[in-house]
């Protein structure tokens, strides 16, 4: 049967696309006779020097120098060169663009704190901090870190980082000290910026105490810059207010409260814009006072450090294409965090190519996404500045003070592009939540998705419950390239559980077992040919064997990168299906399942909130064991054990059928939520679990540990004929 879209872009949408004006670019520059996404894409892979050149000049990437050549030789996969000879700054291409009194970033906290900053004093904002860090001594190649909330600070430190030429990495407050330093410490940083607090969930934290830990185990560190986030938030001077943080600059037009323009956030009727919601100042965020710094090694407050850099000029050291821009961390699930080195060059060129081509960003969008600035989707996000477009930053939990709070900001703020996880949007599903019914959502015309494999009937949720005319643009990549594999597009039909195809001048496919392209059936994602945001190397990785290793040695005697999802291209649509992580399959009598059939099931299952499948060694083959986090208000009893078994059986086969169905008071994600099989496949099968802070929820893992020891401890008393 064919299969039926769930949305088709109008012509007008099409015509006014930004990458219908690419594929005219493309068709005047080369003599080209492209018509629709297949036949670019088709053509990006087939002439990837000639794409990546198109893409550098249609994003108006500003250099000092041009490129001598787009690759050097694109056999050496990994170790190509891109844009040898061009030199260029990472965050001047990010500032040019806006224009001056457009805002260009927008603060938002879950208690309704909110601050703006326009395209023109965020330029000044960064020119003061970026002179401060060269009067510190910092150089290009220095790393600058962080370990900060989501807020304008936080991108501001990534830019006058970078505008010195220095590399940049960050972690999230709400991960554990030991965490934070197994990832900093790696690459020495110089200066960190920390911020004294966070709220999330309706509380405050206080984590003074963790970044002096922080600071303690990075013996490089020479600053610790404090930004009183929690303790000196905003105030009010002479009838208008400032910013307390001190950047140096005069941002009079901060333009900051509390309560999102005074709008009441509902669930309990909180209208936050009187005085923080009956909370003291201090409570607030509202007080005068600097929080005190002196457990913590190598401190300075903002203000204090801003003095050595006030009314600076802009100033960006143009570096080559390949200068180190960004380290980011893989999850840490494995084993110590890998640091992966990303050049300015190949970083920028792609987020614009995805923000441009399959995003269909302008200057005229205001763009949000759920995320940390432990995640990639925060580098991601603030490239949205290079587009001249409004960046949202919200900081807290998108559930709260009810599952509403993201749409109402969607409404308040007039978001035009909304960023979450799969994991968020099963959220609503669960409890019912219906966008569509309750907000306005007409400033919204499309859903962008990531994290972790979202299901068809997740697909027509977004379309029935939230809104039917918007693109719903499903994507996936990776920390690994900074950006995406597989993506969508303005011109193309969605499918219901399909990514609409393969991203621009990613060379994709799917191998079976034997490397050989299968389609239209599950296999081994691989990407057969360079791209410019591929890392450039792994830090502490002298002869690159780790780096090898980690992507290149799955397939013997064929050099393509296995990026370690299980998928399927469809030749009907063009588009792709992902299952899961393939280290996560299972095999149950060698039949290979991903986890991801089960969970598309599973959790539509009436009384199931969530679920985790993972494979046990069991009497020489492999069992099924699946786990379901219950509803509120569920009980696993053996009438929804049977409903489980019998939707799995009737809906995918009998082999997807678990031999055990065991409840859970909670499943294991990353920081970056995404389910962690692995982990309770190593408890299961008596493996050691590594590196437990990379969970975003570790104690989860006590639950596990102990089932699986009474598990053991039956099956012993079973083979010994002892009580049962």
């Amino acid at each position: 049967m064919k299969k039926q879209p769930l949305w088709v872009p109008s012509e007008e949408r099409r015509r006014r696309a930004n990458l219908t004006r690419f594929l005219g670019f493309v068709n005047w520059r080369y003599g080209c006779g492209l018509e629709t996404y297949a036949q670019l894409w088709e053509w990006s892979v087939a002439h990837l020097p000639e794409f990546w050149a198109a893409m550098w000049d249609f994003a108006g990437i500003r250099a000092s120098a041009p490129f001598e050549r787009v690759v050097d030789d694109l056999t050496r996969f990994p170790g190509a060169r891109w844009f040898p000879g061009a030199r260029l700054n990472f965050a001047e291409n990010l500032l040019v663009r806006g224009e001056a009194d457009r805002p260009a970033l927008i603060f938002r906290r879950e208690d309704g704190l909110r601050a703006s900053v326009t395209y023109a004093e965020l330029r000044d904002t960064v020119a003061s901090l970026a002179a401060a860090l060269r009067a510190d001594g910092v150089r290009p190649g220095d790393r600058v870190a962080a370990y900060m909330p989501n807020i304008i600070e936080t991108a501001v430190a990534m830019l006058a980082a970078t505008s010195v030429g220095a590399v940049w990495a960050s972690c999230a407050t709400d991960i554990a000290p030991a965490a934070a330093v197994d990832r900093l410490g790696q690459i020495g940083p110089v200066v960190l910026f920390a911020a004294d607090g966070y709220v999330y969930n309706g509380r405050r934290f206080d984590i003074r105490a963790n970044v002096a830990r922080v600071a303690r185990g990075i013996p490089s560190l020479r600053r610790v810059v404090i930004v009183p986030h929690l303790h000196a938030g905003r105030r009010r001077k002479g009838g208008q207010e400032t910013d307390p943080s001190g950047w140096g600059t005069d941002l009079g037009g901060l333009e900051t409260d509390v309560g999102g323009q005074g709008a009441d956030l509902g669930g309990q009727g909180a209208d936050l814009s009187r005085e923080g919601a009956g909370l003291s100042e201090e409570e607030a965020g509202l007080s005068e006072r600097e929080p005190d710094l002196a457990d913590i090694p190598h401190a300075e407050s903002l203000r204090a450090f801003l003095a050595r850099g006030r009314s600076a000029a802009p100033r960006f050291e143009h570096l080559p294409a390949d200068h180190p821009v960004f380290v980011m961390f893989s999850s840490g699930t494995t084993g110590r965090p890998k640091c992966l080195v990303q050049g300015a060059g190949g970083v920028l060129v792609n987020h614009l190519k995805e923000l441009l081509l399959h995003t269909d960003l302008t200057p005229a969008d205001r763009i949000t996404y759920i995320t940390t600035c432990s995640w990639m989707m925060w580098n991601w996000l603030l490239s949205a500045l290079g587009v001249g477009a409004t960046v949202v930053l919200y900081d807290g939990h998108p559930l709260h003070p009810d599952p509403e709070a993201m749409w109402r900001l969607i409404d308040e703020e007039r978001i035009t592009v909304f960023g979450c996880s799969a994991s968020y949007l099963n959220a609503l599903r669960a409890r019912g939540v219906r966008p569509g019914a309750t907000h306005d959502l007409s400033s919204l015309r499309e859903i962008s998705q990531t994290g972790s494999a979202l299901s068809a009937d997740g697909f027509v949720y977004v379309y029935r419950e939230i809104k039917a005319d918007l693109h719903f643009n499903s994507i996936s990549g990776g920390t690994d390239i900074n950006g995406c594999f597989a993506a969508g597009n303005p011109l193309s039909p969605v499918y219901a559980g399909e990514l609409q195809g393969p991203a621009l001048g990613m060379k994709v496919c799917a191998y079976d077992e034997r490397g050989v392209p299968v389609v239209d059936r599950p296999g081994e994602l691989v990407c057969e040919a360079p791209a410019p945001s591929m890392p450039l190397y792994f830090w502490d990785d002298p002869d690159g064997r780790r780096y090898l290793d980690a992507y290149f040695s799955y397939f013997p005697g064929r050099r393509v990168w296995r990026h370690g999802d299980y998928v399927t291209f469809h030749s009907d649509t063009g588009g792709l299906t992902f299952h899961g992580r393939s280290d996560a399959v299972l095999k149950p009598s060698g039949v290979r399942i991903g986890t991801a059939e089960i969970y598309n099931i599973v959790d539509r299952v009436p009384g199931v909130a969530d679920s985790l499948a993972i494979g046990q060694q069991w009497e020489g083959d492999e069992r099924i064991i699946l786990f379901v986090k219950l509803a509120a208000g569920a009980t696993l009893t053996g009438e929804l054990r049977e409903a489980i078994r019998r939707a799995l059986r009737e809906q995918a086969s009998p082999r997807h059928v678990p031999a055990l169905i065991l409840e859970a008071p909670d499943i294991p994600y990353t920081l970056n939520m995404k389910k962690v099989e692995s982990a309770v496949a190593n408890i299961a099968n008596g493996r050691p679990v590594v590196n437990r802070d990379a969970l975003a929820n570790p104690d989860s893992l006590d639950y596990y540990e102990r089932v699986f020891a009474e598990l053991a401890a039956k099956a012993g008393r079973r083979s010994t004929g002892g009580a049962r």
